[in-house]
This record gives C-alpha cells, sequence and structure tokens, in this order.
C-alpha cells in the first residue's frame, strides 16, 4: 500500500478506533463518486490520504442532512447552553433547566450520561436520521473538554469553591472556548460519518489481494481520517469566535434556538466546502 504521508492527528480524537454500529443513515451511496471509490479500493496501491480526501466528497450529502436534522440541532442547542449553565454556581440546577439532569456536584460521567439521555428522548420525539453520529459525537466533545487539567479557581469568598468538571465547563463559555467546542464537534461529527459508510466497505478490501493487507493498515486510514477532520474543521475557527462574541455579548436577548441552528447551517456549509477544495486539491 502507497500511504503518501502518515498523519498523525494531534488534536481531538472524537470517535477515534470506535467502529459505529446501526445507524439510520440509509443504504450505502449509489453515487458516481462512491463508486469510484469503491473502484478505487479495488485497483489497489491506495493513497490512503487521497483516499480520505475522496471518501469525505462522497459522503458529503449525508453530511448536508444534519442542517436540518431535529437532533442535530438539539446537539448543537445543548453545546451553546452547558457553557452558559456552568458560569452559575449551582451547576446542577442551571443544567436542570435546560434538561441535563444530574446530581449535586456532578462528575463527568454524570454530565456525560444525562447528555446522553437527553439527546436520545429528543431523538425518541423526532425522525431523525443522524441523531447516533450527533450524540456520539457531543460525547467525545464533552469527554474531551471535561477530562482537560482545569483551570485555576477564581477565589470567591462569598460562594461554594467550583468542582474542576464545573471550571472545565465554565470555560467553554467564552469566543475562544465556544471556537474549541465548535472544531471539535464538527470534526467528529465528520469522522463518525466518514467511518459510518467506509466500516460497511473495507473489509471487502483486507486481506492478500486487497488494497489493505492486514487490519493495522486501516489504522493508517483512521489516522488519515482524523487528520483531515481536525484541518477542515479549523476553517470555522473565526466565524464561531466572532458569531458567539456577537450574539453573546453584543445583545441585551438571549441568544434563540433559531439562531443557534442559523450558526450550525453555515457551519455545515463551511465543512463541505473545505472538503469538497481538499479533495480537488488531492486530485490535481
Amino acid at each position: 500500500m502507497r500511504d503518501g504521508s502518515v498523519w498523525l492527528s494531534a488534536g481531538p480524537q472524537g470517535m477515534g478506533k470506535h467502529r459505529m454500529g446501526h445507524v439510520r443513515l440509509g443504504i450505502l451511496p449509489a453515487s458516481k463518486k462512491w463508486k469510484e471509490i469503491v473502484a478505487y479500493l479495488s485497483a489497489g496501491d491506495v493513497s490512503v490520504d487521497e483516499l480520505a480526501n475522496k471518501v469525505a466528497d462522497a459522503c458529503d450529502r449525508s453530511f448536508e442532512k444534519a442542517s436540518d436534522d431535529p437532533a442535530f440541532k438539539f446537539t448543537m442547542d445543548l453545546m451553546f447552553m452547558i457553557p452558559l449553565a456552568a458560569q452559575k454556581n449551582d451547576l446542577r440546577s442551571a443544567l436542570s433547566e435546560i434538561g441535563i439532569s444530574v446530581p449535586d456536584n456532578p462528575s463527568r460521567t454524570d454530565i456525560i450520561g444525562a447528555f446522553a439521555k437527553a439527546v436520545d428522548t429528543q431523538a425518541a420525539q423526532a425522525n431523525s436520521d443522524l441523531y447516533p453520529l450527533s450524540k456520539n459525537a457531543g460525547i467525545a466533545v464533552l469527554n474531551e473538554f471535561l477530562s482537560q487539567e482545569p483551570p485555576a479557581p477564581q477565589m470567591d469568598f462569598f460562594a461554594e469553591p467550583k468542582s474542576d468538571v464545573h471550571r472545565n465547563l465554565e470555560k467553554l463559555a467564552t469566543p475562544v472556548g465556544f471556537a474549541d467546542l465548535t472544531q471539535s464537534y464538527f470534526s467528529s461529527l465528520a469522522k463518525a460519518n466518514i467511518r459510518y459508510f467506509m466500516d460497511r466497505e473495507m473489509p471487502s478490501h483486507v486481506g492478500e489481494g486487497g488494497s489493505f493487507k492486514s487490519i493495522p493498515d486501516l489504522s493508517v486510514f483512521d489516522r488519515s481520517v482524523d487528520h483531515h477532520c481536525n484541518e477542515a474543521s479549523f476553517i470555522m475557527r473565526t466565524f464561531a469566535e466572532t458569531w458567539y462574541a456577537k450574539h453573546r455579548y453584543g445583545s441585551d436577548k438571549p441568544v434563540s434556538s433559531k439562531e443557534i441552528s442559523s450558526f450550525a447551517h453555515v457551519a455545515v456549509q463551511k465543512m463541505r466546502k473545505e472538503f469538497h477544495i481538499r479533495n480537488q486539491d488531492a486530485s490535481v
């Protein structure tokens, strides 16, 4: 296998090596682009970096659905509101107000579990194709940031000290923090989307005579996917930071779900455009 340059992702791992189970994304694409990928794999001598670009482009239609998917929109609402809730001293009550039910002094697993349950409840009430991917991307992002070293506590003699988990969430309630959160979420969502399709095709091309000689070869592709998604999602950092500053601090009105949905729609389009550009560059 010709692996071009083997890219090791230094960014958030998102779904990592996790393989998705059954999700409601329908059948494999029958588009010309997807047929070209299958033919490319069957021909052997695969460049994993070029393959990652081609797959991202072929999965574009399913990623486009995110803009109108109710579970995706709900997850984006929570990604915005959870850090705001953490600005309050009583984290349990603040999270409860946005549908995240946790005990007093919640742990990382308490918050992630409650987040997953909230998305499950929302998805049960809506026709959502992307809900498993949206939920798992959110879980990956929360786990990433809640596992980090927390900021130093602020001295406040009139309030109970905030826990490490509380401070880690609170630091995301800034323009830069929201940019970090947004990039990580969309990178994780793109990784899961790409792997959903490739997990159903790749086993046919592993072994003697296949493009991938062994299972370890697939890890090279996984790392290449991580790299592409992390870099493609970087394009929206300035947009996310500027949007947050304008809507959070530039108005006396609270940010509405409609405004968050509009932001998410533009972010999806930026991701799609970046993947298209990368695929065109790889084909030159």
